[in-house]
């Protein structure tokens, strides 16, 4: 029959009458046409107790010493296993070429290299190439493998590899292992007994794929379990990616991604990954940046450089994500790309590929983001990680001394096992900041957490508290001032805490801990704003206090019922009146900014305290730190409603108009540029006119309006007045203000 790999053709006489004559038994004719058929369709695995039954019977068939072979090569963790029956073939006269090919595979495998290479380069000589031009490319691509394998060896990189044991891996296959960026939890795909269903696949008979979590005790990884429904069904159910704080899980199902966030104690139903990832073609494995915003893959679609591409989309200003783009041909090759990882610091990917510098297979790479925003050569990480077989979903802690991955080893419990590997040498210059936040009585919140950018003010990234736990995790990389942010709930409930990170650039892995107790709203309550920050004996707000001010703004601005006490405090240095006097200033000034972008006065109070309210020792120069300080308390809560503008006696407000329209729109929606507190006017016909603000006075509202349009970009932006519900003139408005 006709026999096509790689599009060599082969024209092979598999079972010729010769051979059936010597063995004229019908068993085993039986047998060799039950492997031939799972032959045929490639189910090499099904084949092979077959072929190895007819084998007994008739020892000393060439052709089925070669099929053997073939279908051990096939094999997820008996490859070594095809060496004796591809010797013995290969030796065999007028074998085909294709056993030369075959031995030269096997021989790699078993790290004969330089007999590999003879085999294979004995292949090329029989075979002529005119008509086989792909296949041969990929011979000689298998010789350079066999050259890289002997460069690779000969300089091992110093790590240890080390089997998770039988509390992780089981008799049966355990693979592509996902952590969560401080190694605390670790989730990974497994085909043991007691899957979901406890059913196993009609086509390899094994059981079938279910997901299982582990928690580390100290430094012990604890029993695995099933993660359960809904994530787990009686179908294959494989994990693909974790976010770095361990609360949104990916998964594979029928080619395509989905997520589940954990929900407190609870995982979500998975849920297909939108915009342009999923298609019609193959997607088997991802991973998500540190901070949510880049999510990488793996795809066989059209538009690449080979066969399966490593693409990533972007998360938009809006929260959809952006069309798919090819990482470009540093990365991909015309081979195989898989198993793609972006480590937490956002600086390197870790990927499998066949088609770079391998040893085998597909090894490990690593690839640097440069100073251009490119991505830098890949450079294999090695011996003995890689090895001649395939070596492939890799992920790495955010310290970088642990890296996981599944292998077939010498050691392993079953078919495939999880290893961990140590990088003695290894310390990535990275922060981890981690903890718990609760509220009164210690009950856990699942609080927002925003990080910004003190500098520019850029958002790095929003967050979440476990709100069955409260555990947060975030990666802080070095080099920048943040501005550490925790809401709770809602902006009405929780006041918000303020902390200041400043990481300058630094030469190894820094955890922070820091568990955060969040107060309610209520008379009384008090934060200190960490990131206002004043030029030295001075009360001139610097730049980098923005972010701060316009967060006491916002509180403000959904919280309308409440009034504010904004307080100055120094440490001892100094004389009293000095310290008094510059207290006083640093309060009026923050009350100023507040001010002048529209709330009204009657809801702020500044006040100095000078060196008046320690809170830490001021003997020491940490503890002077703390004193010099702001606070914001709030004072006053009116429970009747919002406090009343300073013109209430006459019911003026003034408010900014931003859009008009005839369809109600949502108060966040793209068109308003991000400006809060905007509402919608409908008291116009079909007409719906968008405001935002509410001012008592013109000047305030003037202030705000400006604001709109030098940072929202509203350009057309102009002030309207209300008397109650009414609207009125500017010219009537100021008229009634004066009145009063």
């Amino acid at each position: 029959m006709c026999y096509k790999i790689f599009g060599f053709v082969l024209w092979m006489v598999v079972f010729s009458g010769v051979s059936l004559a010597q063995n004229n038994n019908k068993d085993f004719r039986s047998l060799t046409g039950e492997a031939r058929y799972f032959f045929d369709n490639e189910l090499y695995i099904q084949a092979l107790p077959y072929y190895l039954e007819a084998e007994k019977k008739n020892p000393g068939d060439k052709e089925i010493n070669l099929n053997i072979g073939i279908c051990y090569l096939n094999s997820n963790d008996k490859k070594k296993k095809a060496l004796p029956f591809l010797q013995y073939a290969s030796k065999q006269s007028d074998i085909s070429p294709e056993a030369y090919y075959y031995l030269g595979r096997a021989l790699h495998i078993n790290y004969e290299f330089d007999l590999a290479i003879t085999s294979f380069n004995t292949f090329i000589e029989k075979v002529p190439e005119k008509g086989n031009e792909e296949f041969v490319k990929d011979v000689r691509r298998q010789i350079r493998m066999c050259e890289n394998a002997k460069e690779f060896i000969d300089k091992p990189v110093n790590v240890i590899i080390q089997n998770l044991g039988p509390e992780i891996n089981s008799p049966y296959p355990d693979y592509v292992p996902v952590i969560s960026a401080d190694e605390s939890v670790l989730i990974f795909t497994s085909r043991r007994p007691g899957s979901t269903g406890n059913k196993k696949d009609i086509f390899d008979k094994k059981y079938y794929e279910d997901i299982y979590m582990s928690t580390k005790v100290d430094t012990v990884w604890g029993a695995p379990v099933s993660i359960g429904s809904p994530i787990n069904t009686e179908k294959h159910d494989a994990t693909v990616g974790l976010s770095a704080d361990g609360q949104q899980l990916y998964i594979y199902r029928l080619g395509d991604i989905y997520y589940c966030n954990l929900i407190g104690d609870q995982w979500s139903e998975p849920t297909l990954f939108a915009s342009d990832v999923n298609t019609r073609m193959w997607e088997p494995s991802a991973s998500i940046s540190a901070d949510g915003n880049i999510f990488y893959f793996s795809s066989d679609r059209k538009g690449g450089f080979g066969k399966r591409d490593i693409w990533r989309v972007k998360k938009l200003p809006d929260g959809e994500w952006s069309f798919a783009q090819n990482l470009g041909p540093t990365i991909n090759t015309d081979q195989d790309e898989d198993g793609p990882f972006i480590h937490p610091s956002g600086r390197t990917i870790y990927f499998s590929s066949n088609g770079h510098k391998s040893m085998g297979g597909f090894d490990i790479f690593s690839s640097d983001l440069t100073e251009t925003g490119d991505w830098g050569e890949p450079i294999n990480i090695g011996y003995p990680v890689n090895t001649p077989d395939d070596d492939i979903y890799f992920v790495l802690s955010a310290e970088g001394k642990h890296g996981y991955f599944s292998s077939v080893r010498d050691d392993s419990y079953g078919e495939k096992d999880i290893y961990m590997i140590t990088f003695p040498e290894v310390s990535i210059p990275l922060t981890v900041m981690r903890g718990y936040i609760h509220g009164a009585n210690k009950v856990p919140i699942g609080a927002r957490i925003i990080v910004t950018d003190n500098e520019t003010g850029e958002l790095v990234g929003v967050f979440k508290s476990n709100k069955a736990t409260g555990k947060y995790i975030i990666i802080l990389p070095p080099g920048r001032d943040y501005n550490f942010t925790v809401e709770g709930k809602g902006a009405d409930e929780y006041l918000f805490y303020s902390k200041n990170i400043n990481i300058p650039d630094q030469s190894e892995f820094k955890v922070i801990e820091d568990s955060i107790v969040i107060k309610e709203i209520k008379v009384g309550a008090k934060t200190v704003l960490r990131n206002l920050f004043f030029d030295t004996d001075k009360s001139n707000l610097r730049p980098t206090s923005r972010v701060e001010l316009d967060r006491i703004f916002r509180l403000l601005q959904d919280n309308q019922n409440i009034k504010i006490e904004i307080s100055g405090h120094t440490d001892d240095v100094g004389s009293k009146k000095y310290n008094q006097r510059l207290s006083e200033k640093r309060a009026n000034a923050v009350v100023e900014y507040i001010y002048e972008r529209g709330i009204s006065k009657n809801r702020l109070v500044a006040k100095g305290y000078g060196k008046m309210k320690p809170i830490e020792d001021n003997s020491t120069e940490e503890g002077r730190q703390q004193n010099r300080r702001t606070e914001l308390k709030i004072i006053e809560i009116n429970e009747d409603g919002d406090f009343k503008p300073d013109s209430s006696a006459h019911n003026v407000i003034y408010r900014i108009q931003i859009a008009i329209g005839k369809q109600l729109l949502p108060p966040d929606h793209k068109s308003f540029k991000g400006v809060q507190g905007v509402e919608a006017d409908e008291n116009n016909g079909d007409i719906i006119k968008y405001v935002a603000g509410k001012f008592g006075e013109y000047e305030a509202a003037s202030n705000f309006r400006n604001q709109i349009k030098t940072k929202n970009g509203i350009l057309d932006c102009f002030i309207v007045a209300y008397q109650g519900e009414k609207r009125i003139s500017i010219t009537e408005a100021k008229r009634l203000t004066t009145k009063y």
